[in-house]
């Protein structure tokens, strides 16, 4: 029993991270698309812009988060 709490519990901080994660991401897609279409760019063309920036922004963060953990835990053993 406790432990199927637990389970669902960490299922839902998870859930909970990678929804503030897509929110930002689609938050900053559309500021992104917002400025392009301001500096004249056609709207499909400024949504395939957004999209590449928003993705390497995202990369990096996702490499971030891992090398952090990675020293992390090799920092506990």
């Amino acid at each position: 029993m406790l432990k199927s709490y637990l389970v669902k519990k960490k299922r839902k901080k998870v859930l909970m991270v990678k929804q503030l994660w897509e929110k930002e991401r689609n938050l900053m897609f559309w500021d992104l698309v917002r400025e392009y279409k301001e500096d004249g760019y056609e709207d499909k063309e400024a949504k395939q812009l957004a999209k590449r920036d928003v993705n390497e922004v995202f990369e990096d963060k996702k490499d971030f988060v891992n090398d952090l953990f990675d020293t992390t835990l090799k920092n506990i053993n």
